[in-house]
């Protein structure tokens, strides 16, 4: 029996929401900045809110500051604006104030920001935490912001209450002696934070960069991550979410290892910390036979060409390459359209397999697709390369699929 897949779709522009009506008008929640709420307010769907207020940012404020002296607005700027108006803001992002943190100073900076996306009436809120860092940094200032989260939330019960735990560096899951102590931070900031529902993601991570040996690695210890965070909470089930992410969050859901999905719409299939610039890039379209995304543009399109000559018209695939021809040098909107629709679809296959089966209905599809496009003689153009370390590339057409396959079971 198919159920309705618990998806979080992130909200973050005008397109964005009108997708989200279209394709996910029932999804129990969505997830928007609470610096965006303004500017994005007359195209909001009617679905409940998860407002997050991106106390992440602070992350690194001095990169996150907004330069007055551009011609045109920074970016920035609304996040900016958003979160310098709350009390303190400037001590939660100091490193010697968050080793020594003052009660005082935290309590009036939570109750200010929870206060602020308390206004709009959200089913829920973020718990303010500063992503994870190498060592010990920041486990005092995310206990303290998290307990007097728990406090405030006492006299707002209708409300609930989603801990961020957002890491940021590889060995912070793939490294067990430091996974162990960011597993354990994890937890106890959701015990004293007494929060419904945890999130956790990696801003470090795309799983279409890199190559396919270091991104399997990558899954691999988000994967254990998930496993050891569950474990140290079966005595407090708590609702757990990940993603953005473009396939590792349908991985970790039909492993039974998350609850919901958050989830890009069209774009926005990786997440990055609050305050930076946005980018938009060269719209992508999906490869339906490939699970993967490519780049539009003419070199896409002779890629199809020569695809769609090698299969001939008896391959089950061929008539799907030759549907994708018209959109690979299609529009933006056309593009993320294609892309968000896809995305919606291969969610709903897996919400049809039973639970238990899920996993199994995942690998048999990367499977098929890693199969595929082992067969194909050409690599992709230059559509993917990583941003992070330039170590591998993606344009193998089953560099996608393969770490996701391989991390299935």
């Amino acid at each position: 029996m198919t159920s309705s897949p618990p998806i979080i779709p992130f909200l973050s522009g005008k397109d964005v929401c009108q997708r989200v009506a279209s394709l996910h008008a029932s999804a129990p929640l969505a997830r928007i900045l609470l610096s965006d709420m303004k500017r994005l307010k007359p195209y909001i769907p009617s679905i409940p809110l998860w407002i997050d207020a991106g106390i992440d940012g602070l992350h690194d404020l001095a990169n996150s500051t907004p330069n007055n002296k551009n011609k045109n607005k920074d970016p920035r700027q609304d996040w900016f604006d958003t979160v310098s108006q709350f009390d303190h803001y400037q001590d939660i992002a100091d490193g010697q104030f968050q080793a020594k943190p003052i009660k005082k100073k935290v309590a009036a900076f939570v109750s200010a920001v929870l206060d602020a996306a308390n206004i709009h009436n959200p089913e829920a809120i973020s718990v303010p935490q500063l992503p994870h860092v190498d060592g010990s940094g920041r486990n005092k200032i995310n206990k303290a912001l998290a307990k007097v989260a728990a406090e405030w939330q006492i006299d707002h019960p209708d409300v609930a209450l989603i801990l961020p735990v957002i890491l940021t560096h590889s060995k912070q899951s793939q490294k067990k002696t430091a996974r162990n102590a960011h597993v354990k931070l994890a937890v106890d900031c959701v015990k004293a934070s007494d929060a419904d529902a945890c999130w956790i993601v990696d801003a470090s991570f795309s799983d279409e960069e890199q190559s396919a040996d270091l991104r399997g690695r990558r899954m691999k210890g988000l994967v254990n991550f998930h496993e050891e965070f569950n474990a140290k909470l079966a005595d407090k089930r708590i609702e757990t979410i990940a993603g953005p992410y473009w396939g590792l969050n349908l991985l970790l859901w039909s492993r039974g290892l998350i609850d919901s999905l958050g989830i890009g719409v069209g774009s926005g299939y990786r997440y990055y910390i609050s305050g930076g610039y946005p980018t938009s890039g060269t719209p992508r379209i999906a490869l339906p036979p490939l699970y993967r995304r490519a780049k539009t543009g003419v070199e896409l399109r002779r890629w199809v060409d020569s695809a769609i000559k090698q299969l001939g018209t008896g391959h089950p695939f061929y008539a799907e390459l030759v549907k994708i021809k018209p959109l690979a040098t299609t529009t933006r909107a056309t593009a993320q359209k294609q892309l968000a629709t896809f995305y919606r679809d291969w969610i709903d296959s897996l919400a049809a397999a039973p639970p238990t089966g899920r996993a199994m209905t995942l690998f048999q599809s990367l499977s098929i697709a890693f199969s595929y496009g082992k067969k194909l003689n050409d690599d992709f153009p230059e559509d993917v390369t990583s941003e992070l370390t330039g170590e591998g590339t993606t344009r193998a057409p089953e560099s996608i699929v393969e770490p996701l396959m391989l991390n299935c079971l």
